[in-house]
């Protein structure tokens, strides 16, 4: 399922709103960068985008302070990860491109 693309709504705290992506706001999400020391920890917002539109279940939404995009937010897939737990693949600790890093047990029993 992925992103919903018919739901146009933004969530409204006040001055930050969880909107989701639009064809108006895709650029504007594409174009938001993080500082270089942060780099290391987050994939890029086109990586995400895409990621959330295939993995059923993930939500992008766009992180607006007055109506000005500042951020981009990916909800977990917490259905997605059970299931390669199920499935006897195992968080291994490390971080990649704001990814967490899963192996299949075997390999994790090979490399301990």
């Amino acid at each position: 399922m992925g992103v919903s693309h018919a739901d146009r709504s933004c969530y409204n705290s006040g001055v930050i709103q969880l909107c989701p992506i639009t064809p108006d706001t895709y650029q504007a999400c594409v174009d938001l960068t993080v500082a270089p020391d942060q780099r290391d920890f987050v994939a890029p917002n086109l990586k995400s985008l895409a990621q959330a539109y295939v993995w059923p279940g993930s939500v992008a939404r766009l992180v607006c302070s007055d109506g000005v995009p500042v951020g981009f937010v990916v909800p977990e897939n917490a259905r997605a990860r059970r299931l390669y737990r199920s499935a006897g693949f195992v968080e291994t600790g490390d971080i990649r491109e704001g990814e967490t890093v899963m192996v299949y047990r075997a390999a994790a029993r090979r490399t301990v």
